[in-house]
């Protein structure tokens, strides 16, 4: 009897652990994991316009960002610092 109180607390306990760990996954991103996509660079031009240096997966591109629209105006090769 005192066994089984035993190993349904420990279960207990133990989803309890794995739901907050999915939780905090969810809701802090550090603990999601490296990513691969990152903002490197942006140049606000007006407003809601801007330019965007962005990498993913190891590529740059130069994104336009506006109201309406966003576009990759070119994939940039090498590093940007010169």
């Amino acid at each position: 009897m005192i066994a089984a109180q035993v190993i349904g607390s420990l279960i207990l306990i133990l989803g309890g652990l794995v739901l907050t760990l999915k939780l905090l996954k969810k809701y802090v991103p550090s603990m999601a994991g490296a990513r691969d996509l990152s903002i490197i660079e942006q140049l606000h031009l007006g407003d809601r316009c801007r330019l965007m240096v962005v990498k993913i997966r190891g590529e740059e591109l130069l994104i336009g960002v506006t109201r309406e629209s966003i576009s990759i105006l070119d994939k940039l090769s090498g590093s940007t610092n010169q």
